[in-house]
């Protein structure tokens, strides 16, 4: 067996998971960037890479529709997806103004 340890595909370490978390909940990729919530992103991410809920997380993502509330029940980030989702780039007049 070689000392180099075997690459597993993203989708094991929720990734995936969270990527489709966050573009189905409509939370704008530029807010990994924003540096008023950027560090809100990086700790849901590492959240959903080490998360132990994978199954029901794919689960609720296989919904037609799906709310942060299908989430609630299990998923250790909704209080961050949920900042996210309200708090993002233009929301609420919270992100960059917008030129007219």
């Amino acid at each position: 067996m070689s000392g180099t340890a075997k690459t597993m595909p993203a989708a094991e370490f929720g990734e995936a998971e969270f990527e489709t978390l966050t573009q189905r909940l409509g939370i704008d990729p530029a807010t990994a960037v924003d540096p008023r919530l950027g560090f809100v992103v990086a700790a849901a991410r590492s959240t959903c890479r080490a998360c132990e809920t994978k199954e029901q997380c794919r689960l609720a993502l296989s919904m037609p529709r799906l709310t942060v509330g299908d989430m609630a029940p299990f998923c250790p980030n909704v209080e961050r997806i949920s900042h996210l989702q309200c708090s993002g780039p233009g929301r609420n007049g919270q992100g960059p103004a917008q030129s007219d």
